[in-house]
């Protein structure tokens, strides 16, 4: 491997985690106000609701595993809806920018 191909390496990987930790922030700020707004009952809706980084195709999922979860957020026939996750990405959209580009000044650094 020639120092080029070495340097490329190191900048590529340090790109990448940069990349990561960006997401991995986002997935947290979201998820912290999703559970902060979330309606409660049992609670368990509420401790539910998660985050997961995709590092190959750079995407971060918030969200829960809960059955009924959709019928909070949306509402039912029978319930009206009780926005949680909607309103936790919608509010923080501003973020987004502002924690993508301090992880690029810090990969800049």
């Amino acid at each position: 491997m020639s120092k080029n191909e070495f340097n490329e390496k190191k900048i590529k990987e340090k790109l990448e985690l940069h990349i990561e930790k960006a997401l991995t922030r986002i997935g947290a700020l979201v998820q912290g106000d999703a559970q902060r707004v979330c309606p409660v009952d049992t609670g368990n809706l509420k401790i539910s609701i998660a985050y997961d980084v995709n590092r190959s195709d750079r995407s971060v999922t918030i969200g829960t595993n809960v059955e009924y979860a959709l019928a909070v957020e949306k509402g039912t026939s029978r319930q009206t809806a009780q926005p949680y996750l909607t309103p936790a990405g919608e509010y923080n959209k501003k973020n987004f920018d502002k924690i993508v580009a301090q992880e690029m000044r810090d990969f800049n650094d």
